[in-house]
């Protein structure tokens, strides 16, 4: 069989497998340990050599060809992704796409197949050994459609004429380059092909023969990879191949796997982080005046546009704005969680049927999607502030009346001279997804790893922004790993998105008439007795009287109507066999002032004045009263004992360090994929808390203090201390 045919069969087989069984196949993968996962690797490569690592000096042309291929990232634990990679990767793409582009960033340098051989060539040594060379034609690989992907072409061939445009645009090379880009394709296909069909089967199985890209020439001082045809050899030269029995006893000892994460549980835990947030907010005039400042001095009209022209008018409006949009963000993040988590409980539920599971499991992703897109933003707006890297477009605004700012510069640049940036650049943008966004995190997070000075030259709302973008991130790859989470629809359960964007746009016309200069101009004034607490009584009432009703009542009934426009979707799609489902249309919006009205009726007929998102002073939660009484459940040393007692309290600062070291003690697992956000997980002995999730973020400059500290202290007291 030729290459071409070769591959094109592969690839077939191996996309029929993980579009039909994916989820069953994560499933089965990340069930193995270490031990398991190293059988399965080496029977599927017939249990020839595999890579330790990527950069195993005994088998150069592998590494040089195939890295990502090797035992350390394929069967450590918490590296279980490394093998979905591969698989959606080459089971999900069509082959000229994964000849022209990468789907990750941290695979093969983010380069598609033809760039990451021609760059393997330049830099690694690697190249084609042709046997006989002097009497083997040159000749030229197509790689162009379906039908002609893969194709060789001879030198004599009538066809080498009509090529020079396709030799242009590279997708025809010449004949090493093309054997090297089919035989890394052939390389990755049978083996997965082979993995897959053997977790199917419940065990690796035996195989006869040698797998596709190994063959080594005998009497050679080489390492080779070769393809089907026995005249063709991948050579780079160094020290003979390891046997198979070699590479198994060299692998890591097994250990057990890692620690699973709930999604219901980190999303429930979220809320709690989001709830606490908001009422210290509301309470603390510390917090306040710092997340103020920082929503003010971050703003959008302070970037300069084309011209270098930035609006600084209107200071004391701004600032009242800011004191908005700050209450504004914490109400609308505590809202998104506390419906995500009501409708994740909504479709684990065993009543739940697969239509109404599908209807609410796109609703949920739509969601996580829009909170992402938030994250972002917030990151995109710390990150442009003072940069010669963004630039305001003048006269032009977004959807809901945000100024709007892009990238500008060859951002490319970056990559070498300041790789930080590059992927803080890359994370702000707005067309970069979630996985995406998931392989820039990992990035900076090894860069930071690597050089720790590099962490050190971030700002306070840029980490804090960081560590946000990472928690949603988190969920979302949690909880694309339990279930077939769809993507992003904007056709399919958009009302809490437009609902909220349209609050958000509400909020942004109101804020030009909020006057709260007795109390927070400037910002610094919030800081003494009485401001805070006066500026956050003028500012519901403000909203109150030109909204209808409270801003917290505002996502409150959003929150209701999308749960009855959800149940009104269920209704007219019951019937229906599968778990298909015809979307209906979003409800018409009713002019403002009718809304209002409308707002004031049902704000007058509510049975409590007291929203589930208060953004004025609460009376004190006799619950989150300070006390270290609930460590005597811990059989916690002195030391770790003194270390809550001060976090509890507020009484002394306490290091990051210290307080992993005592929730160790404790026996709570941790699990980390960034180094941004820390989930600590409560041990099995903890009895109704066992296995609670607590997600903490990395503290800026590695102490944990003040308002943040305050937030951290009520969400373990309410969690494991009552």
């Amino acid at each position: 069989m030729t290459d071409q045919k070769q591959v094109q069969k592969l690839h077939k087989s191996l996309c029929k497998k993980v579009q039909s069984k994916g989820p069953r196949i994560w499933s089965l993968w990340k069930s193995l340990n270490q031990e398991q996962r190293t059988a399965y690797v080496l029977a599927a490569g017939r249990d020839g050599p595999v890579l330790q690592h990527p950069v195993d000096p005994s088998m150069r042309a592998a590494s040089a060809c195939v890295p990502e291929w090797n035992l350390r990232d394929l069967t450590s634990p918490g590296r279980e992704e490394h093998l979905m990679e591969l698989l959606r990767y080459r089971g999900l793409t069509d082959l000229i796409d994964q000849y022209r582009c990468a789907m990750y960033e941290h695979l093969a340098d983010g380069l598609g197949d033809h760039e990451y051989v021609k760059d393997a060539m330049a830099s690694r040594g690697l190249r084609y050994d042709v046997v006989d060379r002097d009497t083997q034609a040159s000749g030229y690989y197509c790689f162009v459609d379906s039908d002609m992907y893969g194709m060789y072409i001879s030198p004599t061939s009538g066809m080498v004429s009509g090529l020079q445009m396709f030799i242009g645009t590279g997708n025809a090379v010449p004949r090493d380059v093309g054997k090297l880009v089919l035989t890394r394709q052939m390389y990755f296909f049978e083996r997965l092909n082979n993995i897959v069909d053997d977790l199917l089967a419940g065990r690796p199985q035996q195989r006869t023969g040698s797998a596709a890209g190994d063959r080594v020439l005998r009497g050679r001082q080489q390492t080779t990879i070769g393809g089907p045809a026995a005249s063709n050899n991948l050579v780079l030269r160094g020290r003979p191949q390891e046997t198979a029995a070699a590479a198994a006893a060299a692998a890591p000892a097994p250990v057990e796997a890692p620690v699973e994460l709930d999604p219901l549980l980190l999303a429930l835990d979220r809320k709690s982080s989001l709830d606490a947030h908001l009422a210290v907010l509301s309470s603390n005039p510390t917090l306040l005046a710092y997340e103020v400042e920082s929503w003010f001095s971050s703003r959008p009209e302070l970037v300069a546009d084309e011209r270098g022209r930035s609006l600084r008018k209107d200071v004391d409006k701004q600032t009242n704005g800011a004191v908005l949009d700050t209450l504004h963000n914490a109400v609308r993040g505590a809202a998104a969680w506390a419906y995500l988590t009501t409708l994740l409980e909504r479709a684990e539920s065993k009543d739940t049927d697969g239509v109404h599971k599908s209807i609410l499991l796109q609703e949920i992703s739509n969601v996580a999607h829009h909170e992402l897109a938030r994250a972002q933003a917030a990151l995109r707006r710390h990150v442009s502030k003072e940069s010669r890297w963004f630039k305001r477009v003048s006269n032009a605004y977004d959807a809901v009346g945000n100024a709007r700012i892009t990238a500008k510069g060859k951002i490319e640049e970056l990559e070498h001279s300041d790789p930080q940036l590059y992927c803080m650049l890359r994370l702000c943008h707005q067309d970069t997804t979630a996985a995406k966004a998931g392989d820039w995190l990992k990035k900076l997070a090894d860069l930071h790893r690597a050089r720790p000075v590099e962490r050190e030259k971030l700002s306070e709302a840029e980490l804090g922004a960081l560590a946000e973008l990472s928690a949603v991130l988190g969920f979302i790859q949690d909880l694309s790993r339990k279930i077939s989470l769809p993507p992003l629809s904007r056709k399919k359960c958009q009302l809490f998105v437009s609902g909220s964007q349209e609050l958000e746009k509400e909020m942004n016309e109101l804020k030009r008439q909020l006057d709260l200069g007795e109390y927070a101009v400037p910002v610094s004034k919030l800081s003494e007795p009485g401001m805070a607490e006066g500026a956050l009584n003028a500012l519901d009432e403000f909203v109150v009287e030109k909204a209808g009703t409270k801003l917290g009542f505002l996502y409150q009934d959003l929150i209701e109507d999308c749960f009855s426009y959800l149940q009104k979707q269920y209704d007219e799609n019951k019937t229906k066999t599968g778990k298909e489902w015809t979307p209906l249309p979003l409800p018409a919006r009713e002019p403002r002032e009718k809304l209002v009205e409308q707002r004031a009726e049902r704000h007058a007929a509510r049975a409590s004045p007291v929203s589930d998102y208060e953004i004025t002073p609460r009376p004190k939660d006799s619950g989150d009263a300070v006390s270290p009484a609930g460590l005597e459940a811990f059989k916690a040393s002195p030391t770790t004992a003194k270390l809550f007692e001060s976090l509890l309290g507020q009484t002394d600062p306490v290091s990051w360090t210290a307080f992993k070291d005592a929730m160790a003690e404790l026996k709570f697992s941790v699990v980390s994929k960034d180094g941004f956000v820390f989930t600590f997980v409560a041990p099995e002995s903890m009895g109704a808390a066992a296995k609670k999730p607590i997600a903490v973020s990395r503290p800026y400059k590695d102490q944990m203090a003040g308002p943040a500290a305050l937030i951290l202290a009520q969400r373990l007291r309410r969690s494991f201390l009552q």
